[in-house]
């Protein structure tokens, strides 16, 4: 037997808090109470002897995160209410207004033993371990006791069969909430998260579960919301809650299922080990879950969840920290988490997450074109390959499905991309990210029915509709010709982004009041796409949109905004006939030269072209080369380095007004800007 764990209980009016099992008590019977005003008011308890300022309550509470005044007010509040307190009596917590809080109550502290129980799934340890440290210090989460150090758990009632209230056709919904971080190291909130993410995943695969995204979850992760609140505005009926204590390389994870409607906990364990075996911790929080629910695993799923991604700690390490360097696809932190992603695979060849991970970051860059970055050869090269060393590693990833469909639909190559595609969907149908992917992969194919279809089904598990699905649906809806739905839900989106509004938000919604007529609200839109999008013109957004499927789809896009005044060429620029070179004279131009100039936007660069239509472009920010041609009037060019590879041609013009010594003696709009140039003698 393992010796005995030692927490504390304090006891006011006919309230017991208990620290060690993390629950408030009312004459015996357990009070619902969230993790923050939990810890609120274990804290003003401690210090009962002084008063405590609302800086180190944020402190304490949120770990130093900057959160709004009314955020502590709300958890001061939920306290209060939990322990028949409120702001008029304040019996227990008194307020000084522009100050802070004091517990006033008279408290009765006692100490008592909590019998651990060692489980047969592994030894005891044989030298004394962090959780002695952890028990003394109260911070054990949960009500669920016992455990060996190596993968243990102790449950606090058999596994009960649930009875929905729901008609037997429904499956039962649940979302993971965020679990709590409870160790001395606020930066280790990616890993603390990962735990919860990899249920939400695990559960996702499983049939019979309707699972809530991470992304609606965790935005709950700072509300102080009881547990059936937040059901009620999710429109789920279970929760998983819990708590994660990383102390160096050792692990505690606390879980529980919450049935919100009876207001009982079905299910609880504790989960003990060191970070070598953390997925063993992540499958048996998910199989407990299962298990409550009385599932039944086919052969495929109980593998899915079974299935350990890596051997080596460590590289999972650096594969969580680059999933979350990743999360908000900006360009510059992919690059960071590229190389988190390489060192992960350097220790763990075999870790096919960290592959797709690398090659999704790498498509991304790719796919904006973001070539001071990474050249775009460089970039699509490092996605196809490390998508195929994932799909070698693991043909049933559904998310290596994805980025290779998402790669495919960039190069307009649609059969492919649709294929791959509905493989991801299929081997993983809960994933709202995948299906969101699918979704305008479905819109990108002129097959806008279905994209609605789709996204019909992703509204069923995103009750909040975050800024990305009202963009989808919003374009979706521009395209069905559906012009005042399109511009309620595109208008929503962009006033959901948290700051500067994404340009592409902004063209559909001009385009859709253009075709209503409503010519001040489409003014303001362009003006609003402008501030992001330098210089937008028509061939800018035929060249972007250029791998949509059916090209009435980019007309339709395109001749919008031309009814809301956005210009052919950018900044309005409109050359005249006369003075446009003809193909001829451009032949004679483009050949053997070196030419130097400099664009609206104030770099200067040189071009060399030889004889066989080769060219080398030269700036401060990087360094290109292509081939180029003349057809017909225009001069065309295209590089593996930019826009995809894809051919670009625009007329040339005399600049009458040019000089030699200005280098403006020609001019040449481009997707981006006007460039004037003359040639070096």
């Amino acid at each position: 037997m393992a010796a005995d764990c030692q927490t504390t209980v304090y006891l006011f009016g006919a309230y017991q808090l208990d620290l060690g099992l993390h629950e408030l008590r009312r004459d015996g019977q357990a009070c619902a109470l969230e993790p923050q005003a939990f810890d609120l008011l274990v804290y003003l308890i401690e210090n009962r002897g002084r008063l405590v300022d609302r800086d180190e309550l944020n402190q304490h509470i949120w770990g130093g995160r900057i959160v709004s005044d009314s955020s502590l007010s709300t958890c001061v509040k939920t306290a209060r209410q939990a322990i028949g307190d409120n702001g008029k009596t304040q019996h227990f917590i008194r307020t000084f207004p522009r100050r802070g809080y004091r517990f006033v109550g008279q408290i009765e502290e006692r100490n008592q033993l909590i019998p651990l129980t060692l489980m047969e799934a592994g030894p005891a340890p044989t030298k004394p371990g962090p959780w002695q440290i952890v028990a003394a210090a109260g911070v054990v989460f949960a009500a669920a006791v016992g455990g060996a150090f190596g993968w243990s758990l102790a449950q606090t009632q058999p596994p009960a069969t649930i009875t929905v209230s729901e008609s037997a056709s429904q499956e039962p919904s649940i979302a993971v909430l965020p679990f709590v971080n409870l160790g001395p190291d606020p930066d280790q909130s990616y890993f603390v998260d990962s735990m919860a993410e990899d249920i939400i995943t695990d559960l996702s695969r499983l049939s019979g579960l309707q699972v809530m995204s991470r992304k609606v979850s965790f935005s709950y992760r700072e509300q102080q919301l009881d547990p059936r609140a937040i059901a009620r505005k999710l429109n789920v009926r279970y929760l998983v809650e819990g708590s994660v204590y990383r102390l160096d390389d050792q692990v505690r994870v606390n879980a529980q299922l919450i049935d919100t409607v009876n207001g009982g906990r079905i299910w609880a364990q504790r989960f003990d080990g060191d970070i070598t075996n953390m997925f063993e911790l992540q499958d048996g929080i998910s199989e407990g879950v299962v298990e409550a629910f009385k599932v039944l695993l086919t052969p495929t799923q109980r593998t899915r969840i079974n299935r350990t991604p890596t051997n080596s700690a460590a590289a999972y390490e650096l594969y969580l920290k680059a999933t979350e360097a990743a999360r908000g696809q900006i360009p510059e932190q992919l690059i960071g988490a590229m190389a988190l992603y390489q060192r992960a695979t350097e220790l763990d060849p075999s870790f096919a997450e960290a592959y797709v991970g690398d090659a999704e970051a790498a498509s991304i860059i790719w796919r904006q074109g973001r070539v001071e970055l990474m050249p775009q050869a460089a970039a699509l090269s490092r996605a196809k390959n490390s998508a195929s060393r994932a799909l070698a590693l693991d043909p049933n990833n559904a998310d290596t499905h994805m980025v290779l469909a998402l790669i495919k639909m960039a190069l307009a190559q649609y059969p492919e991309a649709l294929r791959l595609a509905e493989n991801a969907v299929n081997m993983d149908p809960n994933s709202l990210e995948n299906l969101l992917k699918f979704s305008y992969l479905l819109i990108a194919a002129g097959q806008h029915q279905t994209a609605e279809d789709a996204l019909e089904r992703v509204l069923q598990f995103e009750p909040q509709l975050p800024p990305r699905l009202l963009y989808l649906l919003g374009t979706n809806w521009f395209h069905l010709r559906h012009y005042e739905r399109a511009v309620t839900a595109l208008t929503a989106a962009r006033d959901g982004v948290h700051g500067p509004s994404y340009p592409w938000l902004s063209v559909p919604l001009a385009a859709s009041y253009a075709y209503l007529d409503q010519w001040e609200n489409a003014d303001n839109e362009i003006l609003r796409a402008y501030d992001q999008q330098y210089g937008l013109n028509l061939n800018f957004i035929r060249n972007q949109f250029h791998y949509f499927r059916r090209r009435e789809d980019i007309s339709h896009l395109v001749d919008g905004l031309r009814r809301a005044g956005v210009p052919e060429w950018p900044f309005g620029f409109t050359g005249e006939t006369e003075n446009q070179l003809t193909g001829a004279e451009l032949r004679r131009l483009f050949s053997n030269i070196r030419l130097v100039g400099q664009n609206r936007l104030g770099y200067t660069f040189e071009e060399e072209y030889s004889e066989n239509g080769t060219w080398v472009y030269r700036s401060s920010r990087f360094t290109i080369s292509g081939q180029s041609s003349v057809e017909g009037n225009l001069r065309c060019g295209w590089t593996k380095d930019l826009r995809k590879g894809r051919k670009f041609c625009g007329p040339v013009y005399r600049n009458p007004e040019g000089t030699p010594e200005e280098r403006n003696e020609f001019i040449a709009p481009n997707l981006h800007f006007v460039a004037t140039f003359s040639v070096l003698p």
